[in-house]
């Protein structure tokens, strides 16, 4: 169902445009997010994740600062109208729908173990994924037909820093239901990432983690600009 273009609906999306981000007393609570949320600490909890126990908030978008158990969601996905509003402008929403929002929910969750546990100083991490430091580039150019990667966001986002390609990785290995072992059992490269996840992961699940810094970035209460 889709709201009629009053000149009343008109005002109020232009005041939304122009009113700073922090003035819009955008909160997790009380939105479709937390139910949401709730639901992935139980997928977290099945997965045995005891003992790790990341922070959520908004910010302008999906993140994980470094060497932080924080991540990041987007602002506008708290509001019905804000979603609509960057859907409009951008042409696409990370974020659409539950199953959407969970799909990037465990993929910055594979940040934060990574970080939390600092799994990228393990020189087999490095040998599968590759170094930490490489440099982080926004383009890069897929191999679309690569087997060397798994497939979880879209734009054969793995292939973009050996830290993405790590954080896939656990995304695939800790999506419910999903039968890894033979969804890439012919993809011989991808399979060894997902069974070092398999191992790493279990065999971290019963320490503390040596990273629990929760700082922090472009959180909504302190974005001075405007939405637009």
């Amino acid at each position: 169902m889709t709201t009629p273009l009053t000149e009343e609906h008109g005002f109020r999306e232009a005041t939304l445009w122009s009113t700073p981000i922090r003035d819009l007393g955008l909160t997790i609570s009380g939105t479709r997010l937390e139910p949401i949320l709730a639901d992935f600490q139980q997928e977290l909890g099945a997965a045995g994740f005891e003992r790790l126990r990341p922070r959520f908030y908004l910010s302008t978008e999906w993140g994980v600062p470094f060497a932080t158990v924080a991540i990041a969601i987007p602002f506008y996905l708290a509001r019905q109208e804000l979603t609509a509003m960057h859907a409009a402008r951008i042409g696409h929403v990370e974020g659409i729908d539950r199953a959407d929002i969970l799909r990037y929910l465990r993929h910055e969750m594979g940040h934060v173990v990574n970080y939390a546990y600092r799994l990228y100083d393990d020189p087999e991490w490095a040998r599968l994924f590759g170094p930490i430091h490489q440099p982080y580039e926004d383009d890069y150019r897929p191999r679309p037909f690569s087997r060397k990667f798994v497939r979880h966001l879209p734009g054969w986002y793995a292939q973009k820093h050996p830290d993405e390609d790590w954080a896939e990785t656990f995304a695939v290995w800790l999506t419910p239901g999903a039968d890894w072992r033979a969804e890439y059992e012919h993809w011989p490269e991808a399979l060894a990432k997902l069974d070092y996840c398999d191992r790493a992961v279990r065999e971290l699940l019963g320490r503390d983690p040596s990273v629990v810094d929760i700082e922090l970035d472009e959180d909504v209460e302190e974005l001075a600009y405007s939405v637009e």
